[in-house]
């Protein structure tokens, strides 16, 4: 429906309608998504939320502004193998870092995903992130990628 759309042969409404849909049978690998600590806007997580929940993903979205324990709390809570931390401004490193590190201590195994407008894939390195997605649309095959 997205490349529809993207094509001009859907519209707005007929992409609310399949995202609808496509939420009610979501079975795919559990996401936990937030905003970290430090940040006051959720635009881009919810871009994110609605592509990855269209590709089959159940994401249980924790919110923004959310301190590191509740990221490792959701994880543990769902099962999460997977987690997307969106990083809208550059002082929140420290709460990342944190994030990542309870994260880990809950399950080894877990993927974390980092984006957002203030960063870029140097972050990777310098908060121990498994991977950086620039947008949406590489959010989904990051997260695909981490699924297979």
């Amino acid at each position: 429906m997205i490349k529809d759309y993207l094509a001009g042969r859907a519209y707005i409404p007929d992409l609310l309608v399949a995202y609808k849909e496509s939420r009610r049978n979501n079975k795919g690998p559990v996401v936990v998504l937030g905003v970290t600590k430090g940040a006051v806007h959720a635009t881009g997580k919810n871009v994110v939320k609605v592509f990855l929940e269209a590709h089959g993903f159940r994401v249980v979205d924790i919110g923004h502004c959310v301190e590191p324990e509740a990221f490792a709390k959701a994880v543990k809570k769902h099962k999460a193998l997977l987690v997307g931390i969106s990083i809208p401004v550059t002082t929140a490193e420290h709460f990342i870092k944190k994030t990542i590190k309870l994260v880990r201590k809950e399950s080894a195994r877990a993927k974390v995903v980092i984006g957002g407008c203030a960063i870029n894939d140097e972050w990777v390195e310098l908060v121990g992130a498994d991977a950086y997605a620039p947008d949406a649309i590489s959010g989904v095959k990051v997260f695909k990628r981490f699924s297979e």
